[in-house]
């Protein structure tokens, strides 16, 4: 156990260790990033002034003019147009334009004469962009220079924006940053500027190599970058106060862990191990079972209430056998219920429907015909009525055909019917009424607009480990809506309560349950829209042969 504990305190102080060390990386992340938000504006700003003045076209008439008097003349508008562009908190500190022949003009700054020239001499063979680190009596200027280019490419001057290094440093020390973090300027891959002298000079990949965090940020098209770096030793001190703290730490758990492990060996554990021995020998075929006291005053407490709850589960478990009996009865008597309802599907307004029509037949002397409307009524009647509820699936289609006949009677042979049957089916029993309401379904209001021929497909065939049959008809079909709710209420048929009402929707939820009953989840109907209208039902049961009737 103290090994365990040992092992698992090593490995939290590892992960704490790893998470100590992520969240200063997160700290330092969000230090450099701010820093380098912050400088790397004032140098986005320098780029964006230089690259402005060199493109500027007032600018370039300016370093290309030779009339004294017009030189200082134009400017005025410039030194406006800069002075727009630099804020207060700005750390531009100076602003120089050259003409080809070196002569300048100080639109800001305090350099002297001297200074400029030398200025002008380190850019002036310069043909791309450049740094410049300027050191004056008192202070130290770093820079980017630029050539100024008429519409013939031919240089015709330089502008150079300077920052004020003392200002650079004033602006890092704004920032709350322990000593071991530094934050420097490079140009190139040489430090110009930092906060600490022993970087300044140094080569960026030796402070690399030898700091514990390290983040640059390259200056747009300038030439200056922002570091952002940490000492390796920066966790040291951190990491040597936490391994102590871990130490004492984990002594102290050792030692209350083998007290608590005597205690508990004491005055839980040898009690428990004597009850679940008791619990062992504990004879269930008393009613109740009883446990035997141990001798310990908090378990024999313990032991008198499992005595009360073994009593209790003892009469609970005679409740929910009841209930459980209680339950299938009920089960049988709603399956039964379900049945009976389906059987009804042929209703007394259908029943009261075909006398009339007889009546009719008869009065207009059309015997034959009320004769076999007749025949057909009387066998429909006979059929959902049978008390089998399985029947032969040829005689299934057989019954099916007389309702077609009585419905092609009353509505003067208005419905084509085709079959596709499959011989074998004679060799297969299924339950009643599965296909009559879904054809009355098709006939009564898929129909019901139709004036012309309305067609009607009807297949079936017996496959490896089912049967299946196909009723296609080309009616009015349901509105999408319908349609998703039908769908939706038969995957959830098991749950509905049963459904009554005729050939509607609810009889194929019906059908739906009764399929399932019988048959298993897996077997059911399936729906489908036809396009561009009507409505396809594939019946999928179960093979159940004609000589068993039992499922």
């Amino acid at each position: 156990m103290i090994a365990f504990v040992f092992l698992v305190w090593g490995i939290f102080y590892y992960y704490l260790t790893e998470l100590i060390q992520k969240n200063t990386q997160l700290q330092l992340n969000n230090t450099g990033n701010q820093i380098m938000k912050d400088l790397g504006d004032e140098f986005y700003n320098m780029e964006q002034i230089t690259f402005t003045l060199s493109q500027s076209e007032m600018v370039k008439a300016f370093v290309s003019e030779d009339s004294v008097k017009e030189y200082y003349l134009r400017a005025q508008p410039i030194n406006e147009m800069i002075l727009g562009m630099i804020s207060n908190e700005s750390m531009i500190g100076s602003v120089i334009t050259y003409n080809k022949e070196g002569v300048f003009y100080r639109f800001l700054g305090e350099q002297g004469n001297t200074e400029c020239d030398k200025i002008y001499y380190m850019i002036r063979d310069k043909e791309s962009p450049e740094h410049l680190v300027i050191k004056t009596k008192d202070k130290r200027l770093i820079g980017y220079g630029s050539g100024i280019y008429n519409i013939n490419n031919n240089r015709i001057g330089a502008v150079v924006v300077l920052l004020d290094e003392e200002a650079i440093l004033t602006r890092l020390d704004e920032y709350n940053q322990p000593d071991t973090l530094h934050i420097s300027v490079a140009a190139k891959n040489e430090i110009v500027i930092s906060d600490t002298k022993e970087l300044m000079g140094k080569d960026i990949q030796d402070v690399r190599k030898n700091a514990y965090y390290y983040a640059k940020k390259h200056m747009g098209i300038t030439p200056f970058s922002i570091l952002v770096t940490a000492d390796i030793g920066y966790l040291e001190s951190s990491k040597f106060y936490f391994t102590v703290a871990a130490l004492i730490t984990g002594i102290a758990l050792v030692s209350l862990l083998l007290i608590f492990g005597f205690a508990m060996r004491k005055y839980f554990f040898k009690p428990m191990i004597r009850v679940l021995e008791s619990v062992e020998h504990l004879d269930l075929e008393k009613t109740p079972g009883s446990l035997s006291y141990i001798g310990s005053e908090e378990f024999d407490k313990l032991v008198i209430k499992l005595n009360e709850m073994l009593r209790k589960i003892d009469t609970k478990n005679k409740n929910i056998q009841e209930a459980m009996l209680l339950v299938k009865n009920t089960e049988i008597k709603r399956q039964k219920a379900i049945i009976l309802s389906l059987k009804k599907q042929i209703n007394a307004h259908f029943t009261v429907n075909m006398l009339n029509l007889i009546r009719i037949l008869v009065t207009k002397k059309e015997l034959e015909r009320a004769v076999d409307l007749c025949d057909g009524l009387s066998m429909l009647v006979r059929y959902a009525h049978d008390e089998d509820e399985f029947i032969n699936i040829w005689d299934e289609f057989y019954i099916l055909q007389s309702y077609i006949n009585i419905m092609n009677i009353r509505y003067n042979n208005k419905f084509e019917v085709n079959f596709d049957l499959d011989d074998r089916l004679m060799d297969y029993k299924m339950p009643r009424m599965l296909l009559q309401p879904i054809v009355e379904n098709a006939v009564v209001h898929g129909y019901s607009n139709f004036k012309n021929k309305c067609l009607i497909d009807i297949s079936a065939k017996v496959e490896a480990d089912k049967i299946s049959i196909h009723i296609r008809d080309e009616g009015e079909g349901l509105s999408e809506e319908l349609f998703s709710e039908l769908k939706l209420r038969m995957e959830n048929s098991a749950s509905e309560p049963e459904s009554t009402g005729g050939i509607e929707k609810v009889a194929m939820i019906n059908i739906n349950r009764r399929i399932g009953y019988y048959y298993g989840d897996e077997y059911g109907l399936v729906l489908k829209n036809v396009i561009p209208h009507g409505l396809e039902v594939d019946i999928i049961i179960g093979k159940v042969p004609k000589c068993n009737v039992d499922v």
